[in-house]
């Protein structure tokens, strides 16, 4: 099963826009996020529950180089619903700004159709079913995005609802975030079980349930922060990278940390919606 995994070639500035989110009490990682100007940062809005945290940018590695910028503010969208897991949207303001240079750069948001674009995730979210460890090094992955029909289609009658204006979804055989960042995990599971309170009651399709658990606390807990959260899905369009999602949640089953024939469910960053929101709740940072 490939998960986010550190592919050859992966150096230093290769993600200059990414971020990690770590705890103030422990100094632990717990999140991802993208630069998109001198102040902002775009992240999930699952991610704002974790408690007082500060922000590291410029470096692929969780045990050394970056800079460290403290928490100004941070806003996440009055809409964000933790049972449908949508408008899963958060801005972050920091301090010091960032300085740009070849390992710290902010990354546009996009503005068109990235199914036929290549994309790639990236984080430090878990690697293991059975190893809470995260990676030191970055990981990324090549995905590929669906229209929102298919995303629609496939999502079925599943848990969550798929919204278009605040919704966006990949599917890639083998590849996903949720095997190494939104995997399922049982209630006694310590790793970030406190930020995310899902719905304990969701609809199952029965004429598809080869395709995920039939037992609803199994998918569920696939929603549960494991570090890849916040996290960009970045496009190339024109071989320039855009960002089209917010890592947001997964379907898992039966001790399996994915499920292919589901797809990994984003916050779109791309749409109408996202980036308005984003642009409006940054201060106009996007102008």
């Amino acid at each position: 099963m490939a998960r986010l995994v550190l592919l050859l070639g992966l150096v230093a500035g290769q993600f200059p826009h990414q971020v990690s989110l770590r705890r103030v009490s422990t100094g632990s990682h717990f999140c991802g996020g993208s630069i998109i100007s001198s102040e902002w940062i775009v992240s999930a809005a699952h991610c704002m529950f974790a408690g007082d945290f500060y922000v590291v940018a410029g470096t692929t590695k969780l045990n050394s180089g970056g800079r460290i910028h403290t928490v100004v503010e941070y806003k996440y969208d009055d809409q964000y619903d933790s049972s449908n897991i949508v408008y899963d949207y958060a801005v972050v303001r920091v301090t010091p700004p960032f300085e740009f240079d070849s390992l710290v750069q902010p990354i546009k948001l996009g503005t068109s159709d990235p199914t036929s674009m290549e994309c790639l995730a990236s984080g430090w979210g878990r690697t293991s079913q059975t190893n809470n460890q995260l990676p030191n090094d970055l990981q990324f992955v090549e995905l590929n995005a669906l229209s929102d029909a298919d995303c629609r289609n496939m999502f079925g009658g599943y848990y969550p609802p798929y919204e278009d204006e605040a919704h966006l979804c990949t599917q890639t055989q083998g590849a996903s975030t949720c095997n190494s960042s939104l995997i399922a995990s049982n209630q006694s599971n310590p790793i970030q079980s406190d930020l995310l309170q899902p719905n304990p009651s969701f609809p199952i399709n029965p004429t598809q349930s080869s395709l995920i658990a039939s037992n609803k606390s199994n998918l569920i807990s696939s929603y549960r922060v494991q570090g890849d959260s916040g996290g960009p899905l970045a496009c190339m369009n024109n071989g320039v990278p855009e960002l089209y999602g917010i890592t947001s949640f997964g379907f898992s089953s039966g001790g399996t940390d994915c499920i292919w024939t589901l797809p990994t469910g984003w916050a779109d960053a791309a749409s109408s919606y996202g980036r308005n929101w984003i642009n409006s709740n940054c201060n106009r940072c996007l102008d």
